[in-house]
């Protein structure tokens, strides 16, 4: 569950404990933070009376021990390998850095129906049955485009940003059975649902966790051999 965080302040004091805690226990020293909306610097540190004074800005509130991890080793000094997992993690959740006045998040233009296929049908239905109609995202067709003849290709993302669902356009033909289209968004709503896991720094999205509840779908397995069998057709001109 996901709280508000502007709205509850017992959440936000809580977040702060648990952080607190955590990095006293990796670092190895007292840790207090303050939590901001500095739009400019997402991160300050200061080392006074034994103690580490951090600056966090709020979208760090509930990162999990991946991302705390990381934080420690950016305060501790050590930021080479920790970088790479905080500057994910930021741009995964640019959209709770307050944007100026003028300022507008451009959003793409939503085209749930194909040529063959609706994707909010397909959507709405997995919703239902999988997630109990817990998954709050969009879903479009993504911009078709001519491509030459190529060895892989990617059929489906996620934006955690915009909280967009993309399905590749090669998939919108009249040989694509409807299972190959619902194998690919339910895909990516996993990804909605589960998000992303830092660990050792490396950022996972088909952890253990994800493969298992993927192999919930009950046409999974046909899915990924029809698509290996016709992996030629899809690559080629759409």
């Amino acid at each position: 569950m996901i709280l508000s965080r502007h709205t509850c302040g017992s959440a936000t004091k809580q977040d702060k404990v648990v952080m607190e805690d955590m990095l006293r226990h990796i670092l190895n020293a007292p840790s207090v933070i303050t939590f901001t909306d500095n739009r400019r610097s997402m991160i300050s540190v200061r080392r006074r009376d034994q103690a580490y004074h951090v600056r966090l800005h709020h979208l760090f509130r509930g990162a999990d021990e991946g991302v705390v991890k990381a934080l420690a080793e950016y305060i501790s000094g050590n930021s080479r390998r920790s970088l790479s997992i905080i500057r994910d993690f930021v741009r995964e959740h640019s959209l709770k850095i307050r944007q100026k006045p003028h300022a507008a998040i451009r959003m793409p233009r939503i085209t749930h129906q194909g040529r063959h296929f609706n994707l909010m049908a397909s959507f709405a239905g997995l919703n239902n049955r999988y997630f109990g109609g817990s998954i709050d995202c969009s879903i479009t067709w993504g911009r078709r485009t001519k491509h030459s003849r190529r060895r892989s290709i990617r059929l489906g993302s996620y934006s955690p940003t915009l909280k967009i669902i993309r399905i590749n356009p090669v998939l919108d033909r009249e040989f694509v059975p409807q299972y190959v289209v619902d194998s690919i968004t339910f895909h990516e709503m996993l990804h909605s649902h589960l998000g992303f896991k830092y660990v050792d720094g490396r950022r996972l999205s088909h952890y253990p966790e994800f493969k298992e509840m993927e192999r919930r779908f009950v046409h999974q397995d046909r899915a990924k051999i029809w698509i290996k069998n016709n992996l030629t057709l899809l690559t080629g001109e759409s």
